[in-house]
């Protein structure tokens, strides 16, 4: 698919930009599961087999020279538990050879220290590369459309429901001067935001006044779907 002469290739709630060989992911929450366990939730939700094995899928299949992280690579939590370097620790070894270009999202309170001694991890407040401003979403950069013609971020882990079943969605949103594309949450335990249920504004200062016309659900099936717009689609759903 092309998005504002950019070619981007969809798979399990990540985007590959063919342009620069860079695979990118969203809100991963490293230590959920052990926040939850914390919080009497004993359920093994096995976060670290699923992250690295999806992680290795997608490595294989694009063979990428960077991944970048569009912030919440940690879940919030002042006191970081063991569990959470061993997933970083095992992360970073399987992306050998491989540019990691991290944007620090608002849970990221502990990723400088967790990573302190880290060589591989570049941490930015945003990154911009051809014509693409990368960002978290939760805060806005003043100046910073200048030359951008796409911006893709995360932050509001959006989901569209359909006949009561959920489906992690990508949103093409089509602005003046640009295009946004919102990528979903790469974590399947976080909890999702359904955009078909979303009265006003979402968290981003770069959504605020956004309109239901301008918003473009994208979902993986067998094939990559891309939706009517938001308004179109809550007249049948």
């Amino acid at each position: 698919m092309e998005i504002n002469n950019h070619s981007i290739q969809f798979m399990d709630n990540a985007v590959f930009l063919d342009e620069t060989k860079s695979i990118v992911i969203s809100d991963i929450h490293i230590g959920i599961e052990e926040h939850f366990r914390k919080n009497g939730i004993l359920f093994p939700l096995n976060e670290k087999e699923e992250l690295l094995n999806r992680l290795k899928i997608l490595i294989k299949t694009f063979n990428p020279k960077k991944l970048i992280i569009l912030g919440d690579f940690l879940h919030h939590f002042q006191k970081v538990p063991t569990k959470v370097y061993e997933i970083v620790n095992e992360m970073d070894n399987l992306l050998k050879g491989i540019e990691v270009i991290l944007i620090l999202g608002n849970h990221d309170i502990m990723a400088k220290y967790v990573l302190k001694e880290n060589t591989r991890f570049k941490i930015v407040e945003y990154f911009f590369e051809n014509g693409i401003l990368f960002v978290h979403g939760d805060k806005k950069f003043q100046n910073s459309f200048e030359n951008v013609n796409l911006l893709l971020m995360g932050h509001e882990h959006p989901v569209l429901e359909i006949n009561k079943q959920r489906f992690s969605a990508y949103l093409e949103i089509s602005k003046k001067d640009f295009k946004i594309l919102l990528i979903p949450a790469f974590s399947n335990i976080v909890s999702g935001v359904k955009i078909n249920e979303i009265e006003g504004n979402f968290m981003s200062p770069y959504l605020k006044d956004v309109k239901k016309e301008e918003i473009f659900p994208i979902i993986i099936g067998e094939d990559v779907l891309k939706f009517p717009n938001l308004f179109e689609i809550e007249k049948y759903i």
